[in-house]
C-alpha cells in the first residue's frame, strides 16, 4: 500500500517530508516511537543512513497512532479504487 497514490496523499497530508519519511513511519509505526536504530534492525535491508533522515523526526510531525490512521485509510481507498470492496 505504500506504493499506492492514496498512500502517499494521506502521509504527505500528515506533513511527513518526501516519500521515506512516511514509509518508515507507516511501516514502523506499530512499534511505537522507536528510534531509527530500531527500525534499522527490524527492517533489516535498508541502512542506517536512510531510516535515520526519517526517523525520530517523524515524530515530531505525527503520531505512530496517526501513522497508523492513515495508512489504514489509504490502504481502504487503495482497494476500493482497484475494485475490492
Amino acid at each position: 500500500t505504500y506504493f499506492a497514490p492514496e498512500a502517499r496523499a494521506a502521509l504527505d497530508g500528515l506533513g511527513f517530508r518526501g516519500f521515506w519519511m512516511g514509509y518508515f513511519a507507516a511501516r514502523s509505526a506499530p512499534l511505537g516511537k522507536v528510534p531509527a536504530d530500531v527500525v534499522t534492525a527490524a527492517f533489516y535491508n535498508f541502512t542506517p543512513e536512510r531510516v535515520a533522515k526519517a526517523l525520530p523526526a517523524a515524530w515530531e510531525i505525527a503520531s505512530p497512532v496517526d501513522a497508523i490512521d492513515a495508512r489504514e485509510k489509504s490502504a481502504v481507498a487503495a482497494l476500493r479504487r482497484s475494485g475490492v470492496s
